[in-house]
């Protein structure tokens, strides 16, 4: 059985943000537990066109700065990152605007999350890709109970934070 690391909430939310490229989006945690140092495994709320049949992958790190900053702005330490993780999903639903909105598992290298400085990581997700090509995007926390803090690297830059829950 996994071992929270963290969790923001992953009930998912009325909007979303797009994390297919060029887009990035970062939100902030702080590990609830130190031991195991490491996450390598998410959960996330993300939306997606009728018909896609889910995403293929999705890219990602853990860094000591948001990487979704105008440029000209660095990730700072990058802990750890994963390209093209493959996803698997639990459930879908048909929301209000027509949407797919899906749970998706992430699994990936162990990434160390007892490094952070304060204690503050950087969750971030981009270049996320379905079958059919399409976007995707990660849904915004309805119930946020981590206190996640979200950055997006085009406006608006200040999103609410995204659905998602880090594990061991």
């Amino acid at each position: 059985m996994p071992v929270l690391v963290y969790s923001n909430g992953i009930s998912g939310g009325p909007s979303a943000f797009l994390i297919s490229a060029p887009n990035v989006v970062s939100n902030s945690f702080v590990p609830v537990v130190t031991s195991p140092p490491n996450a390598d495994l998410a959960e996330l709320v993300v939306w997606m066109l009728p018909g896609d049949q889910g995403v293929l992958s999705v890219s990602g790190s853990v860094t000591s700065a948001p990487c979704a900053q105008p440029p000209g702005f660095s990730c700072g330490v990058i802990y750890g990152s994963f390209v093209l993780a493959p996803a698997t999903f639990s459930t879908c639903i048909t929301n209000y605007l027509g949407y797919e909105v899906c749970y998706v598992t992430v699994a990936f290298p162990p990434i160390p999350v007892n490094l952070c400085p304060g204690n503050a990581c950087w969750f971030n997700l981009e270049n996320a890709t379905t079958n059919a090509g399409d976007p995707v995007y990660w849904s915004v926390e309805m119930l946020p109970t981590g206190g996640s803090v979200a950055f997006r690297n085009t406006p608006p830059f200040f999103p609410p934070a995204e659905a998602f829950a880090l594990y061991f």
